[in-house]
């Protein structure tokens, strides 16, 4: 008897996950008609930063995967999606072979196929720093480096875990940054043909509705006021202020000198993983010459007049809101911020 395939995309974390998942959700009824059952997996939650197998915990797991599939038609492929498949970003996905040994205990008597979205590192560190700001960190990005050293970033030990138990053949890997620069769509593109959806008209592809990036002042404002927002109020302040200064724009943290440092730490390594799994097109992605940050400093006054800006469009964005949160939040502002360091 043929076995049920599942497909398996494990992220990495910052290449659209969750834009490809809002995707999958609102296309369940399209999919299911095409012979696929996208299933969440809340439990992702429970793996992502186990650093030895835990076989209470996978039994457990297991037995809710195996209900979930068996309530989808029997001929009926499987999708499941989540970047915390691959691990914790913030070690460098060092735990990946226990994610892994993980992964395939889950998925055992499946046809699993993998696949793995990869981002330049440069660029990926800059992401996941702007990330930790996100979810309330408040630690300067050289001080977020100084733990994490750029050989952690190593895609080709990454894509080696997954081999090593899913075999060679059965991990796909991508280029995130190729798919990026191509066009808003060629992302979803290429997921949804590797599902062997080729009728992208009936896939949502909306803007997708979470992480939405600050601008660039915004974001070194939530590193300065972060440690003064109560938790409580810390979804609400995320909320509040992606949605009155978001951008596009990406956020250049390393320098020059670092930069270049860490695409040379990871060049050979690389090199392997592109030559082994990437096209060329792909490959040149991964490999090009890094983008040069220009200086941007400030005077106190100009960052303080600018941070002043920031909250005047908070205070705009929140006003017609109902929630009373906004309103706390700017009081933690004022008084434990503001005045504390206003000259």
């Amino acid at each position: 008897m043929k076995k049920k395939t599942v497909f398996v995309h494990i992220g990495t974390h910052k290449t659209g996950s969750t834009s490809l998942q809002v995707s999958l959700r609102k296309s369940k009824k399209y999919l299911n008609s095409q012979g696929l059952n996208y299933l969440e997996t809340d439990w992702s939650y429970d793996l992502m930063k186990k650093n030895e197998l835990d076989t209470e915990v996978l039994e457990h797991i297991r037995k809710a995967f195996l209900k979930q599939v068996s309530q989808c038609p029997q001929n009926n492929n499987i999708i499941i999606s989540a970047e915390k498949f691959s691990g914790d970003p913030y070690t460098g996905y060092s735990n990946a072979m226990t994610l892994a040994s993980s992964l395939k205990l889950i998925t055992e008597g499946f046809d699993v196929k993998l696949l793995v979205y990869l981002r330049r590192q440069d660029s990926f560190i800059e992401s996941l720093y702007s990330q930790s700001i996100h979810q309330g960190a408040h630690w300067s990005f050289n001080e977020f480096m100084q733990t994490r050293p750029s050989q952690l970033f190593d895609w080709n030990k990454l894509i080696l875990s997954f081999e090593l138990e899913f075999g060679e053949s059965q991990v796909n890997v991508r280029s995130y940054d190729y798919f990026r620069e191509a066009s808003d769509t060629s992302l979803h593109q290429d997921f949804f043909e590797f599902l062997g959806v080729t009728d992208l008209t009936k896939i949502y592809q909306g803007k997708k509705d979470t992480n939405i990036s600050y601008s660039a002042a915004a974001l070194g404002f939530a590193r300065r006021v972060n440690k003064y927002i109560e938790p409580s109020l810390q979804k609400a302040f995320r909320y509040g202020l992606q949605k009155s200064n978001s951008s596009k724009r990406p956020k250049l943290f390393l320098t020059s000198n670092q930069r270049a440092d860490v695409l040379r730490t990871l060049h050979s390594s690389n090199q392997v993983i592109a030559k082994r799994k990437l096209n060329k097109a792909e490959a040149l992605c991964l490999l090009k010459e890094p983008l040069i940050q220009a200086d941007n400093e400030m005077s106190h006054k100009d960052k303080f007049e600018e941070l002043e800006e920031i909250v005047a469009r908070y205070i705009a964005y929140n006003e017609i809101r109902p929630s009373a949160e906004p309103r706390e939040i700017l009081r933690s502002f004022y008084y434990k911020y503001f005045l504390k360091n206003k000259t």
